[in-house]
């Protein structure tokens, strides 16, 4: 979670006051004041409204107190080993922002295929060592039983309804990826509000249309 100097530093950055970032923010500039001067201990949740405020503003906020310019918001990965780089920046965000990872109309076989299993283990486990600070839930079609991620929830999509490109949600960041014989291709948008928008349809899919696959019809 951002802490007090990431606060005064992103601030400093965009060359905002306190009273600026407190009015779109939605609290009184003397109680970000007192959070800023860490004085006052703020809420998980009002932290996490500031921490969005700057990161819709283009800040990006790093290990060891740090912060920096975000990078460019759309981001391109190619082949078997883009598609490792991309995997390594799913596992760091998701160690950064914890939260929902939404998989939509993926086809799990694709992950041992382009990542090998001995990288996908490696993978695995970490993923499974942020524990419940993340919660994984993955859509395949209907019969797909090739699961993956132990700790990941899945359910079955139509056939019918189901087309092969795929969509992930992790942190303020939304993926698109599209397996081809020979390659595959990944592009990545990071904001938030997309990925967050991404969600609500992704919550209403799953609740109304997905289905939890059959015992009896998994082999």
């Amino acid at each position: 979670m951002i802490s007090p100097t990431q606060m005064r530093a992103a601030r400093a950055m965009l060359n905002l006051s306190q009273g600026e970032v407190a009015k779109s923010i939605g609290i009184a500039a003397n109680t970000l004041s007192n959070i800023e001067s860490g004085s006052s201990d703020a809420p998980s949740s009002r932290l996490k409204e500031i921490q969005d405020f700057y990161e819709m503003q283009g800040v990006e906020f790093t290990d060891a107190n740090g912060i920096r310019e975000m990078q460019t918001r759309l981001q391109r990965y190619q082949g078997a080993e883009g598609f490792r780089v991309f995997m390594d920046d799913v596992y760091e965000t998701a160690k950064q922002y914890g939260g929902d990872i939404c998989l939509f109309n993926s086809k799990p076989s694709m992950w041992h295929r382009w990542l090998g299993p001995e990288w996908y283990d490696m993978h695995a486990k970490r993923m499974a060592g942020l524990g419940d600070k993340i919660r994984v839930r993955i859509t395949v079609q209907e019969g797909d039983d090739y699961f993956v991620l132990g700790s990941a929830e899945h359910r079955w999509f139509s056939k019918d309804m189901w087309k092969g490109k795929i969509f992930y949600a992790y942190g303020p960041k939304l993926g698109f990826l599209d397996f081809g014989n020979n390659d595959v291709n990944i592009m990545v948008l990071n904001q938030k509000d997309f990925a967050d928008s991404f969600r609500v349809l992704f919550d209403t899919a799953w609740e109304y249309v997905a289905t939890p696959p059959k015992a009896g019809e998994i082999t």
